[in-house]
């Protein structure tokens, strides 16, 4: 019997594959979930990444020479395969999106532009079923693809320049955000792609699988500092922010303290906090009922804002709120003004 190692290394892979994302999965699910944007995009690109894996080694076993399965089935498989991978790149890129501005109104405004790309390659997926521009089988139902399919990479590797684009452009303007890096994804996807091209092998299913995987893992770390309740940071946060105020990654320029009343709906008054926050804001739960925001930019204006805000807050839940600010200093560094108003937090 006949037996083809470039059909075993495939099979293993994709079975690697699968099993990782199964893992994934149900760590996924067995999470709390916030019902946030991000949170569901994520869902989205696990399942969409096992079917990716599922359905890569299911054309693993058919494909010819050696002992080839039905040429319509692995027809279909293969659409199937393309299909979900240019999926999972408009997911990816939605993700990020989400991570970074959690808004569906930017969002809207540039339907057209962010969804062509996905359009573009489901109809070049059609059109291939029935000539075969991109990729085709032979009569021993071993796979060939043409020059044109580079084509397809082009759109479908869009989505991962817009992603990172968009991230370097956001970490310019805001400093970064902690917990979320799109390089853990990007690296482990481009190794399975270079490694793909150089040997034949699907290598870059795994790789995708390990990206996504990472991002787990990075989301996981953050779960450690989310307080429950208020869905804010905890205060083990604050030594994590105060190395990258010292690092400058971080620079805030004002803050915002809020104290509630004993017995407080802390849930509801955060609920309603979230809402005005700026996006360029970390708020953290230092007490039971005590909450510090840490602003940038121009918190000066932002401060009085969202005085303004609590007091509308306050008068809802009918709560008697307790408010204080600080803004940093003309020749102050963001470390000192950090460590003059925390430093007492941090010592703790």
């Amino acid at each position: 019997m006949s037996i083809n190692t470039d059909k075993i290394a495939n099979i293993d892979i994709n079975f690697a594959a699968v099993i990782l994302m199964l893992g994934v999965l149900v760590a996924v699910l067995r999470k709390k979930h916030t019902g946030n944007k991000a949170d569901t995009a994520y869902l989205f690109m696990v399942a969409s990444t096992l079917f990716l894996a599922t359905d890569g080694l299911l054309v693993a076993f058919l494909r010819g020479p050696y002992h080839p399965g039905p040429y319509v089935l692995v027809m279909i498989l293969e659409t199937l395969l393309e299909v979900s991978l240019n999926l999972t790149m408009l997911i990816w890129f939605l993700y990020t999106f989400f991570v970074m501005y959690d808004s569906m109104d930017y969002l809207k405004r540039k339907l057209v532009l962010y969804f062509a790309p996905v359009v573009v390659l489901l109809v070049l997926d059609i059109v291939n079923i029935f000539t075969g521009m991109l990729w085709y089988y032979d009569s021993n139902t071993v796979y060939h693809d043409t020059g044109l399919y580079v084509l397809q990479d082009v759109f479908r590797y869009a989505y991962l320049f817009m992603s990172t684009y968009q991230y370097l452009r956001y970490k310019k303007e805001t400093g970064g955000m902690p917990f979320f890096s799109i390089w853990p994804f990007i690296v482990p996807m481009l190794w399975g792609t270079l490694l793909e091209t150089l040997t034949g092998c699907t290598a870059f299913h795994l790789g995708i699988s390990i990206g996504v995987a990472m991002l787990y893992f990075i989301s996981a770390d953050k779960s450690s500092f989310i307080d429950e309740v208020s869905g804010f940071y905890n205060v083990n946060y604050l030594k994590d922010l105060h190395k990258r105020v010292i690092n400058r990654e971080a620079e805030p320029s004002g803050i915002l303290r809020v104290e509630l009343p004993a017995a407080s709906d802390i849930a509801g008054f955060c609920e309603g906090f979230g809402k005005v926050l700026p996006e360029k804001s970390e708020t953290v739960r230092t007490g039971e009922d005590c909450f510090v925001t840490f602003l940038y930019g121009n918190a000066r204006g932002i401060i009085n804002m969202l005085l303004a805000d609590i007091d509308t807050i306050a008068g809802e839940h009918n709560m008697k709120i307790t408010a204080g600010s600080s803004s940093k200093e003309k020749n102050e560094t963001s470390a000192e003004f950090f460590e003059r108003n925390m430093g007492e937090l941090l010592r703790q």
